[in-house]
C-alpha cells in the first residue's frame, strides 16, 4: 500500500519528502539504501530524503511516565557514520538529509 500511494502522489505531482528511518543492524545497508534511491527517482514528485537515525533519546522521558521501554541494545548513530549514509545515497543521484 506505501508504494501505491507514493505513486498516486508521484501523479498527481504532490512534492514529497521520502522519510526513512534507519537502525543500525536492522536496516543500514547497501541494498536498503539503493533501494531508497531508486524509489526517489522512481517518483519524480520526490523532492529530498530524509533520513531518521535511530536515537534513545525519548526512552527516559518514557520511563518517567511508567512507559517501559524495550532495550533494543542499539546505540546512538555516531555522526560519522551518518555521513557515510549520505554519501551513500548521494551517490545514487539523490538529494539527502539527516533528520
Amino acid at each position: 500500500p506505501i508504494l501505491d500511494n507514493m505513486k498516486l502522489i508521484s501523479e498527481r505531482g504532490i512534492d514529497t519528502i521520502l522519510r526513512c528511518p534507519v537502525i543500525p543492524g536492522l536496516n543500514d545497508r547497501d541494498d536498503h539504501f539503493r533501494a531508497i534511491s531508486e524509489t526517489a527517482m522512481n517518483h519524480r514528485s520526490i523532492i529530498e530524503v530524509n533520513l531518521m537515525a535511530y536515537h534513545n533519546m525519548g526512552h527516559s522521558k518514557a520511563e518517567e511516565i511508567g512507559i517501559k521501554v524495550p532495550d533494543l541494545n542499539i546505540e546512538t548513530v555516531k555522526k560519522e557514520k551518518k555521513e557515510e549514509w549520505i554519501e551513500n545515497i548521494r551517490s545514487w543521484g539523490c538529494s539527502v538529509k539527516i533528520k
